[in-house]
């Protein structure tokens, strides 16, 4: 399984896209197969724990799923621990 990352986010889109984007991905998580969705921390900020792969889905999600809006996930750098 790879790691989560801590990743920014970025939605773009017309009539207040960000709440729907995040109305959208609170009913998927509501489902069982995606309570690993990080609804109350996209909510309180701009971070998202998650793997890429999770990332690229959300994505793909959001923009096959709720119109003229798109999300972008960027990870966030961390800096290496020192040997």
């Amino acid at each position: 399984m790879s790691a989560k990352l801590t990743h920014t986010f970025k939605v773009t889109g017309k009539d207040k896209a960000k709440e729907r984007v995040i109305g959208a991905l609170t009913k998927l998580q509501e489902m069982p197969q995606h309570k690993w969705i990080p609804i109350e921390e996209m909510s309180e900020g701009n971070r998202a724990t998650l793997t890429v792969r999770q990332a690229e889905w959300l994505a793909a999600r959001v923009e096959s799923a709720v119109e003229n809006a798109r999300i972008e996930f960027s990870v966030v750098a961390v800096e290496a621990e020192a040997a």
